[in-house]
């Protein structure tokens, strides 16, 4: 089942989407029409391609009320998605980054010796710039961090009586330079989304605790050229004299969960996964300009909390 239009969302911003599938940008540009960004396609300067993320660790960010409410409910709700959906995206890290470009060094050189292997210089850094590899957020300055494997294992033991969730392909979402390919994850007995297809890589996801993630567009401004050099087999960046404004894309997690039901993880476990976060531009949340205190204060409480417990028993 596929389809594409439009739509509002809660932020009163013009949604294009395309139902049942993980998009291409070509795929974008004919169901959904081009604009200044995606006119560029097959003119951005050459870039790494394909690059795999192996990437072990998701993230719930939120406001200054959000947290708040999380913390002294002691985990997750819906919120105000009337689908039930609780969102996630990937926390990627630099090892990620690293091991990623390993993977692509020796898809493309499967014959390189181990001299040429030691000269070769990190570049794939030069090329993770779009906000997917930020460490700040354009939804609010706190930020739950959890490794995907106890995510999926809390989800399976709370909404899904034990069983494993199944992970499908929700849709495509497309704004002015932004793609937003989501995964649905619900529960064996949840029969809503028995119209999208299988995630292919959720196996693996749930039983290794990893998602791999295959970006097609990581720079949004592109300031980079990808130089080969087949000779030497090595790859270097090569700064471009006009940068190119572009799309940038990334892969969410949307848990379907009972409104009225918790995903619970206790206050002292949310304590310890709560950190502090720049706000991102565009800003699509308010600017809590206290969020390190308002971390420390919520982490001191949630220590001392637990040592007077420990005491007590």
């Amino acid at each position: 089942m596929e389809s594409s239009s439009h739509r509002t969302n809660r932020r009163r911003h013009k949604e294009n989407y395309i139902t049942g599938k993980h998009a291409t940008i070509q795929t974008v540009i004919n169901e959904l029409g081009s604009n200044q960004y995606l006119d560029k396609f097959g003119s951005i300067p050459a870039y790494p391609q394909p690059v795999e993320f192996h990437v072990t660790k998701v993230k719930h960010v939120t406001g200054n009320t959000g947290v708040y409410g999380i913390m002294e409910k002691g985990g997750f709700l819906p919120g105000q998605d009337k689908r039930g959906l609780s969102w996630w995206s990937l926390e990627v890290e630099d090892d990620d980054i690293t091991a990623a470009e390993e993977r692509f060094l020796q898809s493309l050189f499967p014959n390189r010796t181990e001299a040429q292997a030691e000269k070769q210089k990190p570049f794939l850094k030069e090329f993770t710039t779009s906000p997917a590899f930020l460490k700040s957020s354009r939804y609010g300055n706190f930020k739950f961090t959890f490794g995907l494997k106890e995510l999926l294992h809390e989800y399976s033991r709370q909404m899904c009586n034990g069983e494993k969730p199944i992970l499908r392909v929700y849709e495509t979402l497309f704004y002015k330079q932004e793609i937003v390919h989501s995964v649905i994850a619900h529960s064996p007995d949840t029969h809503d989304f028995d119209q999208f297809q299988i995630f292919q890589d959720g196996g693996r996801a749930f039983e290794d605790g990893i998602i791999v993630w295959r970006p097609e567009a990581m720079s949004e401004t592109h300031r980079y050229e990808l130089i080969t050099k087949k000779e030497e087999n090595t790859v270097e960046a090569m700064n471009v004299w006009h940068p190119q404004f572009y799309v940038w894309d990334h892969l969410t997690l949307a848990f379907h969960c009972n409104p009225r039901r918790l995903l619970h993880f206790g206050k002292e476990k949310l304590a310890d996964s709560l950190s502090a976060c720049e706000i991102g531009k565009p800003a699509l949340a308010a600017i809590c300009s206290q969020a390190d205190q308002i971390v420390a204060q919520i982490k001191r409480k949630y220590e001392t909390d637990k040592n007077m417990s420990a005491v007590n028993n």
